[in-house]
């Protein structure tokens, strides 16, 4: 059973009810060793879930940074500045939900400023197409 992975919630706030009220004679001892050791547990597993979401959260900041850069570059927009002011600032958080629908929108400018397309590819030609003047620079 999966709940049985996860410590007694109610325990837990009784127990601590218990000790604040300095009712020690009310706690069941092995029941809230049981719940700490089962809290331990899942406290090492969201660690390091914290950890791995923040990676890639930093992934994310620093890829749309630099389509941002890239879109400035091209075209100057207040709205990207301080956009990319803000990702670049580390104390200003972020949170994914955020990340992804800034990701897009930020892709979307940048696949129009600088269109990538495979049809001057020639798979059997490993120099390609020589025609690169309707490619948008």
């Amino acid at each position: 059973d999966m709940k049985e992975n996860y410590p007694d919630m109610t325990l837990m706030k009784n127990a601590l009810q218990n000790i604040s009220d300095e009712s020690v004679e009310f706690l069941d001892f092995d029941l809230l060793y049981s719940a700490l050791d089962k809290s331990l547990a899942q406290l090492e597993k969201y660690s390091s879930i914290a950890s791995e979401l923040e990676l890639l959260k930093n992934d994310y900041r620093k890829r749309i940074l630099g389509m941002l850069k890239a879109n400035i570059a091209l075209k100057s927009d207040d709205t990207d500045k301080t956009l990319a002011a803000r990702l670049g600032d580390s104390a200003n958080d972020f949170s994914s939900a955020e990340l992804v629908k800034i990701y897009a929108g930020v892709a979307s400018r940048f696949r129009n400023n600088f269109p990538a397309s495979f049809k001057y590819l020639s798979f059997g030609n490993i120099h390609g197409s020589k025609n690169w003047t309707e490619y948008k620079i």
